[in-house]
């Protein structure tokens, strides 16, 4: 996959760090999942910038870093420990919520860098990126199809009787021989055939003089 970075994009690096580095006013955000007394117990806790105060301020469901999680974005308040960790009061517009931090709970905290951090082989994540949509060439008009594959139409060749009989030379000089007359008969029936399917009679031969044309 490849990314293509906009003008005005935030490039934040993400740096380790631990439940005593998060002082109160602090803006976090914290994945968890909820307990049964109301609590929320972190699985993810990230410290944000100034910069970035009030991004996605507010508690609500749906986080899928893990089963019924939560997210909770906010400032922290009062901070108080526990067997189980500290327990950080977080506030945001609605309400507040008790959070959580395991000695397990990974901790980081944001810091906002430049586009000379993104080196080959480090691990990025993009966040409110858009996919480009692929331009796909639109076919020609069916009217320019129809002129590439259509052939004009040809008128059909005129018949004529000099086109039949075995000697052409003869027929030019008017001259006629019994050879001519002999086979008349397979001539005539040929040129018949073309002129429309009507057969040609003795008769019709005696009336043109032995010369008939198709059209």
């Amino acid at each position: 996959m490849s990314l293509t970075l906009a003008d005005n994009a935030l490039i934040v690096a993400r740096v380790k760090a631990s439940a005593a580095d998060i002082k109160a006013g602090d803006y976090v955000a914290t994945g968890g999942v909820p307990e049964p007394d109301g609590t929320q117990k972190a699985v993810e806790l990230r410290i944000f910038p100034e910069s970035m105060r009030g991004n996605g301020d507010g508690h609500r469901p749906g986080w899928p870093g893990a089963p019924n999680g939560t997210m909770t974005n906010g400032a922290v308040g009062q901070t108080v420990s526990s067997v189980d960790g500290p327990v950080l009061t977080v506030k945001y517009r609605d309400g507040e919520k008790k959070i959580i931090i395991g000695p397990s709970v990974p901790v980081t905290r944001l810091e906002v860098a430049n586009k000379s951090e993104l080196k080959s082989g480090v691990a990025v994540a993009a966040a409110a990126a858009t996919p480009r949509s692929l331009t796909v060439p639109s076919p020609p008009p069916a009217s320019t199809l129809a002129a590439a594959t259509s052939c004009p139409e040809r008128p059909a060749p005129k018949v004529s009787s000099g086109n039949y009989g075995p000697d052409r030379r003869r027929r030019r000089s008017g001259r006629r021989t019994a050879s001519d007359w002999g086979s008349g008969l397979n001539r005539w029936s040929a040129v018949g055939s073309a002129c429309r399917g009507t057969p040609v009679t003795a008769e019709a031969r005696r009336r043109v003089g032995g010369r008939l044309s198709c059209l």
